[in-house]
């Protein structure tokens, strides 16, 4: 009950505040109305004018004219409030004042503009602020250097003015953008000069806490043998696989497991040795502790698939009588081996930068 009565209570006063308008001029062209030039100053008008002050709407000339209660030039939520203050009756019907130019400021000078009111013989003066130099971009007249000022000529864009000043720029280095890294230096942008030094890694082995790229720098020459012969042996391990592997000897009950395993020999011995090589670059270096240890596990995981090589070429046949002592047990083991390789691999990538 009390918000229909409070929105009654606010309908009459819009409604009196309306009828006050319209009996103060039927013709009249007051400020604040912005939106149909009905000579009411009405909540829609103080809506249009705050969406043109936050540049949701764009006026013409004649209605910036009209929204400017103030008179200031300009269009701002303080115009909104006067024209919504006016629609309910707070504030008295503003003077509706055409402008007139009667000296027009310079960049230097202020300007006189006369404000004659429409509806009665108000007539007031205010002062229009100097414009201010409107300047170029810089005139080159002499260049700055890092170790010499430079001079700069900045001339008025205003017809008729012609004003124009020199500035001085302060020699000195400029650095560039980025600051200086772990790998490089700052340098100057006028000039070749080093502005600080590359600030080098936090660690000489393993990530830094600076860039947080791992550094190999401290133990390089053993990192690349271990890559170098770490791919070897997969690569050599890769190839006895396919050769070797259960699809590749079985055909029904399998006349390929002899000459496949002979065929694969050579490349399980050849894993084997880089494996060795690559557990031997390690040597006794604390920070390769983790992989060598990897590398051992793989190392010894070819030497027991060699192992049951050597027992299925021992052999006159495989058939059906020795098949699951001798061919399965190689299979797991080359399916062991080949999880191992694979495994070691991403954490090698890790552990030594790939």
């Amino acid at each position: 009950m009390k918000k229909r009565t409070l929105k009654l209570l606010f309908a009459l006063i819009v409604s009196a505040a309306t009828l006050f308008i319209c009996m103060v001029s039927s013709n009249a062209a007051f400020l604040g109305d912005v939106t149909d030039g009905d000579n009411l100053v009405t909540a829609n008008d103080a809506r249009t004018i705050l969406r043109a002050a936050v540049g949701l709407e764009t006026l013409t000339p004649e209605q910036k004219d009209i929204a400017d209660t103030d008179g200031d030039g300009k269009i701002t939520a303080t115009d909104a409030r006067t024209a919504l203050r006016i629609s309910v009756s707070l504030d008295p019907v503003l003077h509706y004042y055409q402008k007139e130019i009667v000296t027009a400021p310079t960049c230097t000078e202020k300007g006189l503009m006369k404000l004659t009111c429409t509806e009665c013989e108000d007539v007031q003066e205010k002062e229009i602020d100097a414009l201010g130099h409107d300047f170029s971009e810089p005139e080159i007249v002499t260049e700055v250097t890092c170790e010499t000022d430079g001079l700069e000529k900045y001339t008025c864009l205003r017809e008729g003015c012609g004003y124009s000043e020199e500035k001085t720029v302060p020699a000195g280095h400029v650095p560039d953008i980025p600051a200086a890294t772990c790998t490089e230096a700052q340098f100057c942008t006028r000039g070749n000069h080093v502005m600080e030094e590359k600030l080098g890694h936090t660690s000489d082995w393993g990530v830094c806490e600076r860039c947080s790229i791992y550094n190999t720098a401290k133990y390089e020459a053993e990192a690349a043998t271990i890559k170098a012969k770490f791919n070897e042996a997969k690569t050599a391990f890769d190839a006895a696989y396919a050769i070797n592997s259960y699809n590749a000897m079985i055909d029904g009950i399998s006349w390929k497991v002899l000459p496949n395993t002979r065929a694969a020999k050579p490349n399980y011995i050849k894993a084997k040795a880089a494996f060795e090589a690559a557990v031997a670059a390690c040597g006794d270096i604390p920070e390769f502790a983790s992989i060598k240890a990897l590398l051992q596990k793989d190392l010894a995981n070819i030497n027991a698939v060699l192992s049951q090589v050597e027992l299925i070429l021992a052999e006159d046949y495989v058939d059906t009588r020795n098949f699951e002592q001798l061919v399965w047990p190689l299979e797991e083991l080359n399916d062991f081996n080949s999880d191992s390789i694979n495994n070691t691999n991403k954490k090698l990538t890790k552990l030594i930068v790939w």
